[in-house]
């Protein structure tokens, strides 16, 4: 492998573990099993905005699992078999795009809250 080459893996490994990671560690803040995520959960000491955002991050968190699981059949078809990948830019936008749907059809409905209007559209940004 060229330089550029293990750079490239190793910056894909290192991106998959922190998306990983995050989740984790979100997942750990959100709402429990019996409370799925479009009912509102009481956390003890938490605010209603601080349990929308726990929500929505939870939810932002599956998407992202999702799509890394995309992202690393790609990853796997250019580095460990080192082929190149038919209409990449159409696979990349097809990953984005269903990410995008994911969250939009799974998170928590904001309301009329601006608040909760803003954490949602910050969590979309952020993926």
């Amino acid at each position: 492998k060229t330089k550029h080459q293990q750079h490239r893996a190793c910056t894909m490994r290192t991106f998959s573990q922190l998306v990983l990671a995050s989740c984790l560690v979100a997942n750990s803040y959100a709402s429990t099993p019996s409370n799925p995520a479009s009912v509102p959960v009481a956390v003890s000491g938490g605010s209603e905005e601080s349990d929308y955002d726990a929500l929505c991050e939870k939810v932002k968190c599956k998407v992202l699992e999702k799509a890394n699981k995309s992202i690393d059949e790609v990853r796997r078809s250019i580095v460990d078999e080192k082929s190149c990948v038919a209409a990449f830019g159409l696979k990349a936008d097809e990953v984005c795009n269903s990410a995008l749907e994911d969250f939009a059809s799974s998170a928590p409905v904001a309301g009329g809250d601006a608040s909760a209007a803003g954490i949602y559209d910050r969590k979309l940004e952020e993926l």
